[in-house]
């Protein structure tokens, strides 16, 4: 057969806690976090269950990062729980996908430049989305649905049921490229060269 060799460019995880959703960086509103409690695609148990509270309304953890101009791309692994609805979104271009996890259907799709999902075994899925920024903060955000058939965004959750995710990432690149892990800072990783 052939042989194919992917090169991945240097690029930069924005997200300084990539995997750690308690820390203070994560804004919350009416979720909690439940840290180190599911095998995660990198086959340890350091996925978070999201967890949305009894509060009557939106469900969001968020990070404010640097402002800036240009293509962005946000990833998150995603995985469903007693919850399947997921929003990948940017809450100053108001854009971004909401996924449902069981199917892979989209139940909101607006000013993104393109996304993609993919499977990495075992429930978890890589959402990943492109935004165009233009002098503006970013805030990469990721919102709990409830399961109704048209999912809405404010609703009881019961302080229990939840869903998973893993391995937050942020970059200024139109597409994801291999996961980054941060704990404090930002990393890079240098271009793969042959």
């Amino acid at each position: 057969g052939t042989a194919s060799i992917l090169l991945e460019p240097q690029s930069t995880n924005l997200i300084t806690y990539s995997q750690d959703f308690s820390q203070s960086s994560w804004a919350k509103i009416n979720l909690t976090i439940t840290s180190n409690n599911f095998i995660s695609p990198d086959g340890t148990t350091n996925a978070t269950k999201i967890i949305p509270t009894t509060a009557n309304g939106v469900h969001r953890l968020r990070e404010n990062l640097s402002t800036v101009t240009g293509t962005y791309t946000q990833s998150i692994f995603a995985k469903k729980g007693e919850y399947k609805n997921i929003l990948i979104w940017d809450d100053n271009t108001s854009g971004g996908i909401g996924v449902n996890l069981d199917n892979l259907s989209i139940f909101r799709n607006q000013n993104n430049l393109g996304y993609k999902f993919e499977n990495y075994g075992n429930g978890w899925i890589r959402i990943s989305v492109a935004f165009n920024f233009s002098s503006q903060q970013m805030r990469p955000a990721i919102y709990v649905y409830d399961n109704s058939a048209t999912p809405q965004i404010s609703f009881a959750g019961n302080g229990v049921d939840g869903l998973y995710i893993f391995g937050a990432q942020t970059e200024a690149l139109s597409y994801a490229t291999s996961y980054i892990p941060t704990s404090g800072s930002t990393v890079t990783r240098a271009a793969e060269t042959l």
